[in-house]
């Protein structure tokens, strides 16, 4: 069976007397969203259009304003002027000490706010949704959203745990500043506290 406990104050001193520093958080959380953004907008310009490139019709004396292209941008199924090509980059970087900076800006944040967790006790002989399930109805996590970080170790607590809609499994070498503000309930097993404190040594 696991129990869940809420982390004591003096084990996250690492980070609960830091101040907030919202516009680099918020620069951090931009810059992470941005970066998995997926470009795949594609237009057609007009060398990629259907249609002939004759001009319609002669330049002067019809009375109608002159063209030189039906394939033009200002035709109705012409070209598109400027359009994203596929090949357009949006990704951000930030600089390793501002994205150190930002995740223990947010972790001090969380940690004002009470919503550390340790999952202690673990102990499954085989993958059990429906025990982890009943070990966050008992603390009232249920719907919260919850990131559960590991420490990598425990085989039998991700599979059992990623099931459950409400709770992220992240193994917590990979925590960012994303994920902290994103979830509002973050549970921490194994030796996942004491490396999260080595992180900031």
């Amino acid at each position: 069976m696991a129990d869940i406990k809420q982390i004591d104050d003096s084990e996250l001193s690492f980070c609960n007397e830091v101040e907030m520093n919202e516009p680099l958080i918020h620069q951090a959380v931009v810059a992470f969203e941005a970066n998995k953004r997926a470009d795949v907008a594609s237009v057609r310009n007009r060398a990629r259009v259907a249609g002939r490139n004759k001009k319609p019709w002669r330049q002067k004396g019809t009375g109608r304003s002159r063209h030189g292209s039906r394939i033009s941008p200002l035709w109705v199924g012409g070209g598109r002027a400027h359009g994203p090509t596929g090949e357009q980059d949006h990704s951000q970087r930030l600089t390793r000490k501002m994205k150190r900076k930002a995740l223990l800006s947010a972790l001090g944040v969380r940690a004002r706010e009470d919503v550390f967790f340790e999952l202690a006790e673990v102990e499954l002989d085989e993958p059990s949704t429906a025990t982890l399930h009943e070990v966050f109805d008992d603390a009232d996590l249920v719907d919260e959203n919850i990131l559960l970080l590991t420490d990598g170790q425990d085989r039998l607590l991700e599979l059992s745990v990623r099931n459950l809609p409400y709770c992220r499994l992240l193994k917590v070498d990979l925590l960012s500043t994303y994920h902290v503000v994103a979830n509002s309930a973050l549970v921490l097993a194994g030796e996942a506290l004491e490396q999260l404190k080595a992180r900031f040594e």
